[in-house]
């Protein structure tokens, strides 16, 4: 994957736009839609080797490590 923090930062505003506006009013289709997303965004961390329980992978260049930690804590 070239770049897992676009891909991470966009999985977590989906899921913030899924938590917090209700565009959908199934209680049900909507958590399965987060559950979805919970799953892709698992799966864009396991692919770039990225853990909350480590540092991000990329501890020389500040400009990607401190945002790729926050995908990792979310």
């Amino acid at each position: 994957m070239k770049e897992p923090l676009v891909f991470g930062f966009a999985l977590v505003v989906v899921d913030v736009a899924l938590w917090r506006i209700t565009f959908v009013r199934n209680d049900t289709l909507r958590v399965l839609l987060r559950i979805l997303n919970f799953g892709l965004l698992s799966w864009v961390l396991f692919v770039s080797s990225m853990s909350p329980f480590k540092p991000a992978p990329w501890p020389d260049s500040p400009l990607l490590h401190f945002p790729a930690q926050a995908p990792e804590v979310l």
